[in-house]
C-alpha cells in the first residue's frame, strides 16, 4: 500500500513539473510573438510617418507612382518575412510541447507497465486473463498513439514544405525549408 502512495505522489510530481514546462513552453512562444507584433508595429509606425510626409510633399503624379514602389513592395515583402516568423514560432512551440507529450506518454506508459507487472505478480490464480488483455490494450494504444505522432510529423511536414514552395513561388528564403 506505501509503495503506491509513493508511487501516486512521484506520478502527481511528475505532472506538476510537465505542466509548469509546457507553461513555460507558451508563455516563451507568446513573448515571441509579442515582440514580433512590437517589432512590426514600430516599423509600420515609422513607414506610415514616412510615407504620408512623401504624400503630403508630392507635387506631381509621377511623384505619387514612385511612392508606390518605394513603400507598397516592401510593406508586401514584409508582410511575407512576418508571415514566416510567426509560422517558425508556432512550429518551435508546437515541436517544444510535441516533446513534452511524447516523454508524459513514454513515463505514463512505463507506470503503467510497472503496475501490470506488480498486479501479475500479486493478482489471485485465474486472472492470468485479464492481466494479458489489459497488456493487450496497452500495445495496441502504444501503437495508436504512435500511429497518430507520425502521422501529425507528416502533417508538420507537408505544412512546412507549403509554406517553402509558397515563399520560394514568393520569391523568398525561408529559414524552414
Amino acid at each position: 500500500m506505501y509503495q503506491a502512495q509513493e508511487q501516486l505522489v512521484a506520478a502527481t510530481r511528475a505532472q506538476m513539473e510537465n505542466a509548469m514546462r509546457m507553461t513555460n513552453v507558451a508563455l516563451r512562444g507568446f513573448e515571441q510573438v509579442l515582440n514580433l507584433q512590437i517589432e512590426v508595429a514600430k516599423d509600420a509606425l515609422a513607414e506610415g510617418t514616412t510615407g504620408v510626409r512623401a504624400f503630403a510633399n508630392a507635387k506631381a503624379p509621377s511623384d505619387v507612382m514612385q511612392m508606390h514602389e518605394r513603400f507598397v513592395k516592401p510593406n508586401v515583402e514584409k508582410a511575407q518575412t512576418y508571415a514566416v516568423e510567426m509560422y517558425g514560432v508556432a512550429c518551435d512551440v508546437r515541436r517544444e510541447l510535441d516533446e513534452l507529450v511524447a516523454g508524459q506518454i513514454a513515463g505514463f506508459n512505463k507506470t503503467l507497465a510497472e503496475v501490470l507487472d506488480q498486479a501479475a505478480k500479486t493478482a489471485p490464480k485465474g486472472t492470468d486473463q485479464a492481466v494479458a488483455a489489459m497488456r493487450s490494450a496497452l500495445v495496441t494504444a502504444n501503437a495508436a498513439a504512435e500511429n497518430i505522432n507520425r502521422l501529425a510529423k507528416q502533417m508538420a511536414a507537408t505544412a512546412d514544405a507549403n509554406v517553402a514552395s509558397f515563399m520560394q513561388a514568393a520569391g523568398r528564403k525561408t529559414k524552414r525549408a
